[in-house]
């Protein structure tokens, strides 16, 4: 069986950054694994390149230089094209987006294909602070971005949930063949615990936030809890890890918590690598996700394998992932304050953490994921039976 992923991946060497792209780089590896032969495209990447290691074959393509959703649905959809009528794969699996295949041929499309569905498009597509060019137009690029997409899910034979939450946006897709699996985690998240804070009331606290310094990720409701939390007389710090794409935002950050006087209380970590995550999840107390749009935050998933509780809001792919007082909170009460005090009690009395890595260990586990792909990808290929 051949299968043909397009999807998100690190170039050699690079750091996977991203939710996505780490779960498709671990993924990828532990199908090859199971016996699946899987060639990798990379639509969107700095460079082009062709690249083999021990788990097949990845080849990257240059993005274009144009607006981006004009290059997704022109050159770089001509360019996968291409190389899958080269290729000839028995399945296509799509990952995260699918309107690559909008303009291609019926021919190509009676592929059986696979679609995993990683994110729920916002009504706005930037996240820059201020009065701009693609903020004014954001709402236009949604609207568009979801007929197209809408369109090209009919050519879909098999979807991949990996959260219900999808389907409360998207209700229709509950028609389509559908399997919810989990994304898989990175197995540097399953070694030992080696550190880990006690929590007792005499110690400094550690709050973690990963994620990429913007306006959605929404650090500066993170920087205001942190001052109610200090208000009610825990010693508390936040660690941000995350490198700063939006250099406004991020100054706003900075600025706020130097008006509050929090410079001994917020560090910012920049980019770390899956493992200097983990170390930095072992010395901490729980998890911090503020986020205005999320769907089933790989960091959620990561945070749990090392018994780390998350306190985030009631919604999005969160409300199916945290279960309160098992593993973490939910930032639902009516203010800043009370939300610090339903936080100060978690901290002070953490959830069982050998429970926490036993559930989330299992569910989480890439081996068993790439296993249930695979049997995804036995039933699409059931489809190429039946039409031919």
């Amino acid at each position: 069986m051949h299968i043909v992923m397009i999807g998100d991946h690190p170039l050699p060497g690079e750091k996977g950054n991203g939710g996505v792209k780490r779960a498709v780089q671990v993924l990828r590896q532990h199908l090859s694994k199971n016996g699946v032969r899987l060639t990798m495209l990379v639509p969107g990447s700095k460079i082009s390149r062709s690249v083999t290691d021990e788990y097949g074959d990845i080849i990257y393509i240059r993005q274009p230089p144009l607006p981006g959703v004009i290059g997704y649905w022109t050159v770089t959809s001509f360019k996968l094209l291409k190389l899958v009528k080269r290729l000839k794969p028995d399945i296509i699996h799509l990952q995260a987006a699918h309107g690559y295949i909008f303009l291609w041929p019926n021919s190509i499309k009676k592929t059986p294909m696979v679609f995993t569905m990683h994110g729920i498009p916002g009504s706005r597509q930037g996240d820059n602070v201020g009065f701009n060019l693609r903020n004014m137009t954001s709402f236009i690029r949604y609207n568009l971005f979801n007929i197209i997409e809408k369109v090209t899910r009919k050519y879909v034979d098999e979807i991949i949930a990996i959260t219900p939450y999808i389907f409360d946006v998207f209700p229709f897709l509950k028609n389509k063949s559908h399997h919810f699996i989990d994304n898989p985690v990175d197995d540097v998240f399953f070694r030992k615990i080696r550190k880990r804070s006690t929590g007792n009331k005499s110690e400094q606290y550690n709050l973690l936030q990963v994620g990429h310094i913007n306006r959605n990720k929404n650090m500066i409701h993170s920087i205001r809890l942190l001052d109610e939390l200090i208000k009610t007389g825990l010693d508390v710090k936040l660690h941000i890890i995350g490198d700063a794409v939006d250099p406004a935002y991020f100054q706003i950050c900075k600025d706020l918590v130097s008006r509050l006087g929090l410079e001994e209380k917020v560090v910012f970590h920049g980019i770390l690598t899956p493992q200097a995550i983990s170390d930095q999840m072992d010395m901490a107390d729980a998890l911090l996700i503020t986020s205005l749009q999320e769907t089933a935050p790989m960091v959620v998933a990561e945070a749990h394998c090392r018994g780390l509780p998350v306190i985030s809001p009631r919604k999005f792919g969160m409300k199916y992932m945290i279960e309160e007082g098992l593993n973490g909170v939910f930032l639902d009460a009516s203010s800043d304050t009370e939300n610090a005090k339903k936080t100060a009690s978690l901290l002070k009395t953490p959830p069982d953490r050998s429970a926490l890595i036993e559930n989330a260990r299992k569910a989480y586990n890439p081996a068993t994921i790439a296993m249930l792909t695979r049997k995804v990808y036995e039933k699409a290929s059931l489809h190429q039976t039946v039409n031919s």
